[in-house]
């Protein structure tokens, strides 16, 4: 029988590529308690260090909220800072690329979920087509097109006019709506809440 409560350190494994930038603290939370449908994961991210190499999913969607610090949202090239508070989500299927870069001194705190692993989801790594071979046919080789900014998807300084506040994210959880909703077919309503997957055009996360 898993525990209902748990705290991040239980679970906590580090993960760190010096050649890719890659690192930090992940909780596998799904794992841990056995969901089947949905990954939740908790990732602690060092200065210099990013979540993943600037990528998209063909049928696999995210969602990622800020539990602390600053922290760089690479968006097809363009960066938008965010800090603890914000959200945003990534519909599958769209092309966009995404990844979070910390540029801080101090360490990042991301919640992330979204559909456990499909074995017929394709991915496209934007910044590093020469991965197709290796990835074989994983690889996404019909992707819609994307137009990409300059940013090279590495941690380090940059050319500040890159940075675009024109990507919608969310924050405010001061100014929950007062209002109730349902979820398409399903006849439980909540009350006094925000939803956050339809903000963002999430099919499978609700």
């Amino acid at each position: 029988m898993k525990e209902h409560f748990i705290t991040v350190n239980d679970i906590s494994v580090n993960l760190d590529d010096k050649d890719t930038m890659i690192g930090g603290d992940n909780a596998n939370f799904s794992k841990h308690f056995g969901l089947k449908r949905v990954a939740a994961h908790y990732f602690k991210i060092p200065p210099n260090r990013r979540t993943s190499r600037p990528h998209a999913e063909s049928l696999e969607e995210e969602f990622v909220y800020v539990i602390s610090g600053k922290v760089d949202l690479w968006f097809n090239g363009k960066i938008k800072k965010i800090i603890a508070g914000d959200c945003i989500g990534f519909p599958a299927g769209t092309g966009v690329g995404h990844t979070f870069i910390n540029n801080s001194n101090s360490d990042v705190e991301l919640f992330v979920a979204g559909d456990r692993t499909k074995k017929e989801n394709q991915y496209r790594f934007h910044l590093e087509p020469s991965l197709a071979v290796e990835c074989g046919k994983m690889w996404w080789t019909d992707m819609p097109e994307q137009e990409l900014g300059q940013h090279d998807g590495l941690p380090g300084e940059f050319d500040q006019s890159i940075l675009d506040n024109s990507i919608i994210t969310f924050y405010g959880f001061d100014k929950i709506d007062d209002d109730s909703f349902s979820y398409p077919g399903d006849s439980e309503t909540f009350g006094n809440g925000v939803c956050l997957s339809r903000r963002f055009g999430l099919k499978s996360i609700v």
